[in-house]
Parts: structure tokens; C-alpha cells; sequence
């Protein structure tokens, strides 16, 4: 037996009665043989196309069992959030338009407004940040 085999040779082989029955319901002349069956069940799928294929997996042999293992499986989506903001969960549609500023305290807005106010405390560390820097610029030469 060939390694490959068509459509129609299969329904051929197996469903030949059927097969028979389905180029004369065509138009066609009833087969003589097996290998006219088969000419004429390929030209009745060139020239019937879909029609002719639909009848062909009405008759197929393997019908039955292609129906029962190869249903396809449903998917299951699953609700993610994205950039836009659809999708979120409860919380965190809730925390939405909520922001922290450097101390961790919760504000409803982007710019933090007591920037400006709390400068002093910042100095100290304004001040090692600007030692720190001298330092490297100078050592930074001096290897030169």
C-alpha cells in the first residue's frame, strides 16, 4: 500500500459504494473500476470544488472518529489588566490616581506641592552629595 494517499482513494478504498453512489449523483457515469472511481472522484472535486467536498466528508470512512477526538477545545480567556486602566481589580482601580511622594505619604497629586516648603530639611544631604562629587572631580584629576 502507498505511504501517502489522497482523499478520494481513501473513500475509494473504504466507501466505495457510497463513492459510486455520490459521481452519479453528480452527473457522471457510473465507475468502472477502481482507478476510474478514483479519476472521477477527482474530477468531481476540481469541478464541484466545496459542494463536492462537503459530500466527500459526508462518506469519508473516519468520519465518526475524527468528529469525536478532534472537537475543538474552548478557551478560556482570562482578564488581564493593561496600560489603559480597563481590567483592574477593585484595588487597584481604587488607588488609581493616588501617588507617594518621597516620604511614602499618599496624595492625589502628580507634583508634590510642599516641595518647595521642605528644602531646608533636605541641606544636609544637598551638602554631602556636592563633597562627594568635589571629592571624585578632584581625585579624578590628580590621577591624571
Amino acid at each position: 500500500m502507498k505511504e501517502n494517499i489522497s482523499l478520494q482513494e481513501l473513500i475509494a478504498i473504504n466507501n466505495p459504494s457510497k463513492a459510486k453512489a455520490l459521481v452519479v449523483k453528480y452527473g457522471y457515469r457510473p465507475a468502472r473500476n477502481y482507478n476510474d472511481l478514483i479519476q472521477k472522484l477527482f474530477r468531481l472535486t476540481k469541478e464541484h470544488r466545496e459542494d463536492a467536498l462537503k459530500d466527500l466528508v459526508d462518506i469519508h470512512p473516519h468520519k465518526d472518529l475524527i468528529l469525536n477526538y478532534a472537537m475543538p477545545v474552548p478557551v478560556v480567556t482570562e482578564n488581564k489588566s493593561n496600560l489603559d486602566g480597563d481590567n483592574m481589580c477593585p484595588v487597584c482601580k481604587a488607588n488609581q490616581n493616588k501617588y507617594l511622594n518621597f516620604e511614602g505619604e499618599v496624595s492625589n497629586d502628580k507634583t508634590n506641592s510642599n516641595v518647595n516648603s521642605d528644602w531646608k530639611s533636605m541641606l544636609p544631604i544637598i551638602a554631602i552629595t556636592s563633597l562627594v562629587t568635589a571629592s571624585l572631580v578632584v581625585a579624578l584629576k590628580s590621577a591624571r
